[in-house]
């Protein structure tokens, strides 16, 4: 449970709530390319995606994609927020 005196109203509360539920442990940015394919496309930032890393599967948030073109191949390359 967290207090706070100065915490007189609703939304300072919420915001406050909202930051404590948010920080949910350790997390990477880890960089994932991978081809363009017509089943995804290009994949959107702020997209939940399920991961292969090695052993482990992971989900993450994509935080920024970049796309390059270099014919006949178009690769993505992914930033994905993910917990360690």
């Amino acid at each position: 449970m967290v207090t706070n005196q100065l915490i007189t109203h609703i939304d300072a509360a919420r915001q406050r709530g909202i930051a404590i539920l948010g920080d949910t442990g350790r997390k990477a940015m880890m960089q994932i390319s991978m081809p363009v394919l017509a089943e995804t496309g290009v994949i959107d930032v702020c997209r939940l995606i399920e991961f292969s890393d090695g052993a482990n599967t992971r989900r993450g948030i994509v935080r920024a994609n970049n796309v390059s073109v270099n014919w006949p191949t178009v690769r993505q390359t992914l930033t994905v927020e993910a917990a360690v």
